[in-house]
């Protein structure tokens, strides 16, 4: 039989088999991650082609089709719906192209490879047989890859049935990197040998299948092996041994171990992670009344080596099966707690990953919120205020139906599942929540309608009434649209990191077309940011004011990103004399308290109003080489000290404990920092401080100085 009577013979099932794959790919389109043409639509289409590569070769196999004709076909189809996807991206979602594109071919060609490499070894085992075979061995991978998921601490896989799972998708940007690519590399090769071999099978002349045979069995044995020995020295795998081989610096306790991956940690400040890590679970113990087995955080120095050997970058994140808790340095003070309270909860669960039942995104995070009960320096409950009366009106299903969850903003959906899971402890008990957490099944354990439940909570949420300015606190923390719903979400960020590649090497020119192109396709809040930003840069400030003020977006606040964008028109009224207008403007933006951090660097933004002179320098400096300027020329001003706070001496920390006697949150940042450099007199004059004039308004400001007199209180009979 020829190609074109075979094409013939199986022209219904391969061209059904064809349709219903752009089927399936037209009703992704309104699976938000699956719309676009990139990684989740690759991972998944590598999956289907895997599959079917592997049992249409044993299907035609079976009925003595040829090898070459098999493998053209299965090629020809993963050639086309590329080319017709790409269609679809280009010309109706009209996105940049941009390298996600490729993940398609790269992984949907290894995976096709793969697919019939495997099929045609299953093929010699016998018509029934071989349908068994290799659907155990199928099942045998995934089942691997689920298993080094959950006995290993790293998120990403790597499987050739998907080549690459990342684990997390809040990282906006996945590039095919040179792991993926050695991957896909090895894979195709070794695959493409065991192909090869069955084609020279079915030469008329076996002179050549004689002479190699041996050659490319052993040669496509010896690169699956080499890929599986070498995974962790290549970083396809993160062992629990290679991730303590990164952690030099471990102190052990009753409760719980910590791993420091920097070297060069201070004595006092590895005793003080030792000390918060310690009340937070002394206190989770009393409020939940449960006492998990021994756990441990790894601290990381920074996000990049988080990524590297983890896989994420953007969120810390706990295994609670495994006990095993990872943060950085910089995050660990406002996450360790949340994560901690992951592992509390999974002492309860009845699943295998410790997490609530029927693995409900909202109870899962809701409930660890609930036991943190703190976000940027206030309760859940009180957000939860202000995203009810400004920012929209929710119902039970809009959080706790896992969609709806993961799509919405990250913020809101934490805040507000958080808050209704609290609501749930404050009224029924935490014994009640946990049993709830477990079940997953609400109407179960309270005997009531989730529905109805919930609408008593945000019934409570509308008796408090918020102050007016608030509602431009809550547009800020709450505007702005979250990845999910952004257009062209990957390739546009991917177009974002290179226009700030052109941006650090002060190629501004090119910077801004991409800034543009971005903004064009997008026409939010943060895309005109970034275009006022490059401009700023540009010393246009000119056209900074002019687009402000001709541009609709800038009409009210929406997110953080109008906060900066304000801030760079501010400087540029500032620059070209228009003082009275950008003070006015600044006195609105600290009336905000956003945060502590947002409202000093806001306070050292509008300090440049009485020193103009000093924005070129912001704007030909890197931040931190700013602020060490501004630490030289004014070494006594606060506003600039409290932007260094974690680099000053003891001297510079004075000014700012002596100007700052009435901020609960600056007081804490300044006791930590006391701490650090050994000064406990002044550490303990702080905590005198807040008692002295009644600074703890709020349970949430009332558990962070307990903290703190913990903390002192164990260092200081450490003899520190």
């Amino acid at each position: 039989m020829n190609f074109k009577s075979f094409l013939n013979k199986y022209k219904i099932f391969f061209s059904s088999s064809f349709i219903i794959l752009i089927v399936i790919r037209i009703l992704l389109i309104q699976v938000p991650l699956f719309k676009n043409l990139d990684l989740e639509l690759s991972i998944l289409f590598s999956l289907i082609f895997s599959l079917f590569s592997s049992y249409s070769s044993l299907f035609l196999l079976n009925r003595k089709v040829k090898v070459l004709y098999v493998t053209i076909l299965n090629l020809m189809m993963v050639f086309f719906l590329f080319l017709i996807f790409l269609f679809i991206e280009i010309f109706f979602f009209r996105c940049p192209v941009t390298s996600g594109v490729l993940f398609f071919p790269v992984f949907v060609f290894t995976s096709t490879l793969f697919g019939l490499s495997i099929g045609l070894i299953f093929s010699t085992f016998g018509k029934k047989n071989s349908y068994i075979f290799l659907t155990v061995f199928i099942l045998i991978l995934f089942f691997y890859s689920l298993i080094e998921y959950y006995f290993e601490p790293h998120l990403f896989l790597f499987n050739p049935l998907v080549i690459f799972f990342p684990g997390l998708v809040y990282n906006e940007i996945f590039e095919l990197d040179l792991k993926i690519l050695y991957y896909v590399v090895m894979i195709s090769s070794a695959s493409s040998l065991i192909i090869i071999n069955y084609l020279l099978s079915e030469l008329t002349n076996r002179k050549y299948y004689d002479k190699y045979n041996l050659h490319l069995k052993i040669v496509s044995l010896f690169l699956f092996s080499i890929l599986f020995i070498t995974a962790e020295e290549t970083g396809l795998n993160t062992s629990q041994y290679r991730l303590l081989k990164f952690f030099p610096t471990k102190i052990k306790t009753e409760n719980f171990d910590l791993y420091f991956e920097r070297k060069d940690l201070e004595p006092i400040e590895i005793s003080i992670y030792k000390y918060v890590t310690e009340f937070h679970y002394k206190e989770l113990v009393r409020f939940t009344g449960l006492r998990p087995n021994k756990f441990q955080v790894f601290i990381f120095k920074d996000n990049r080596s988080k990524r590297k050997l983890l896989g994420d970058e953007v969120a810390d994140f706990t295994k609670p099966w495994l006990r095993q808790i990872f943060v950085t340095e910089r995050s660990f003070e406002q996450t360790v707690k949340h994560e901690l309270a992951h592992i509390f909860l999974g002492e309860i669960s009845n699943n295998i990953f410790k997490v609530a039942g029927k693995y409900n995104l909202g109870l899962i995070e809701g409930g660890a919120m609930a036991l943190e009960w703190e976000w940027l320096e206030n309760s859940p409950f009180y957000y939860s205020v202000l995203i009810n009366h400004f920012v929209n009106k929710f119902n039970s299903s809009d959080f706790f139906s896992n969609y709806s969850f993961a799509t919405r903003q990250s913020y809101l959906s934490y805040l507000m599942s958080g808050s209704f899971c609290r609501y749930l402890i404050d009224n029924y008990g935490i014994r009640s929540f946990l049993i709830f957490y477990q079940s997953g099944d609400f109407e179960l354990t309270y005997n009531k309608s989730l529905e109805i439940e919930f609408e008593k909570f945000i019934n409570n949420l509308k008796e408090i009434k918020p102050e007016t300015d608030d509602s431009l606190k809550a547009k800020i923390l709450f505007g702005g649209k979250s990845f999910v719903e952004k257009n062209c979400p990957r390739s546009l960020a991917r177009l974002h990191k290179q226009a700030m590649s052109f941006f650090n090497k002060n190629d501004f020119e090119n910077a801004e077309r991409i800034f543009l192109k971005i903004y064009n396709k997008r026409k939010d809040v943060e895309s005109f940011a970034n275009l006022i930003r490059i401009k700023f840069y540009q010393k246009k400030f000119d056209e900074v004011i002019r687009l402000f003020n001709s541009s609709e977006i800038t009409k009210e606040l929406n997110g953080f990103s109008s906060v900066q964008t304000l801030i760079f028109y501010s400087l540029s009224l500032i620059k070209l004399n228009f003082i009275n207008e950008a003070n006015e403007i600044f006195i609105k933006l600290n009336k905000l308290n956003i945060s502590t951090d947002w409202t000093n660097y806001i306070e050292l933004m509008s300090f440049l109003i009485n020193h103009p002179e000093l924005i070129d320098q912001l704007i030909t400096m890197n931040y931190n080489d700013f602020n060490r300027l501004l630490l030289k020329k004014f070494p006594d001003e606060p506003v600039v000290l409290k932007t260094n706070l974690e680099n000053i001496n003891s001297e510079n920390l004075d000014l700012i404990f002596r100007n700052s006697i009435d901020n609960f949150w600056l007081l804490k940042k300044c006791f930590f920092r006391y701490l650090k450099l050994g000064n406990f007199v002044k550490a303990r004059a702080i905590i005198e401080t807040i008692k002295k004039r009644n600074l703890i308004k709020d349970e949430v400001q009332s558990y962070q100085f307990n903290l703190m007199n913990y903390v002192y209180d164990k260092l200081t009979k450490d003899g520190f």
